[in-house]
């Protein structure tokens, strides 16, 4: 699948009720924290759904099928941590997990988007426009980044 072709007919839409799709979430969870454990998954699942305003996921879709996620913690009234992000693996490296990162300042209000990173996925977040600066950053160990984006603030769309 060519995602440049089809970037209109994706959506990015926050994920209010799992049950339809719970399976695929719990997968895309398990992939992007790297957790082989349902109990850890179903209860990072269970934390974005029960958590309010405070971590939210989101899902990118085209023709009602979930290609991807991105799960988001409020750190500040404007400033964004991704927690998650995780695309289908036959279609990584498409445009997907760069869609979810442009098209997430349309629904929340983003002023500042940050994450952690190693080395496999810095040159992913730098093409998505994010400063990564290697870490002596005294939580992280040595082969990760703190990635941050500043956006211009935008009202968050109603769509």
């Amino acid at each position: 699948m060519q995602i440049t072709k089809y970037k209109d007919a994706l959506e990015l839409a926050p994920v209010q009720d799992a049950n339809p799709q719970r399976d695929q979430l719990k997968r895309l969870l398990s992939i992007s924290s790297k957790s082989d454990s349902e109990d850890t998954v179903r209860q990072l699942l269970n934390e974005y759904l029960l958590s309010g305003t405070k971590k939210l996921l989101f899902k990118v879709t085209f023709e009602d099928q979930i290609l991807g996620i991105i799960g988001v913690e409020q750190l500040e009234h404007h400033r964004f941590f991704i927690r998650h992000i995780a695309v289908e693996p036959d279609i990584q490296w498409k445009g997907v997990g760069k869609f979810m990162i442009e098209r997430l300042p349309k629904h929340l209000p983003v002023k500042i988007l940050e994450t952690e990173v190693d080395e496999l996925y810095v040159g992913f977040f730098r093409e998505c426009g994010f400063d990564a600066f290697p870490e002596p950053y005294e939580k992280l160990p040595q082969d990760q980044f703190h990635c941050v984006k500043v956006h211009k603030l935008l009202p968050p769309s109603e769509d």
